[in-house]
């Protein structure tokens, strides 16, 4: 059992190239949000250190811009 996100969201992930693995209750798939900026950008720790289109790097942290991971986040304040 997943995450559910509306397909509007996920439609707007237009540079996902992981299929929307975050959206699977596997953990270790998704990147935990430290804190949002604006409730648009998220500063986060990925454990797994995998290689995303919407996540740079600014003054040493993580941001993240994924609506997927937004939405999840979101949703299930996760």
């Amino acid at each position: 059992m997943g995450y559910h996100i509306c397909e509007e969201i996920k439609k707007s992930a237009i540079h996902c190239q992981k299929n929307f693995v975050c959206l699977t209750r596997d953990n270790a798939s998704i990147c935990k949000v430290i804190s949002t900026i604006n409730d648009n950008t998220m500063y986060v720790y990925c454990q797994n250190k995998i290689v995303c289109p919407y996540q740079y790097q600014y003054n040493g942290r993580t941001l993240c811009t994924c609506p997927v991971r937004k939405g999840i986040y979101n949703k299930y304040n996760i």
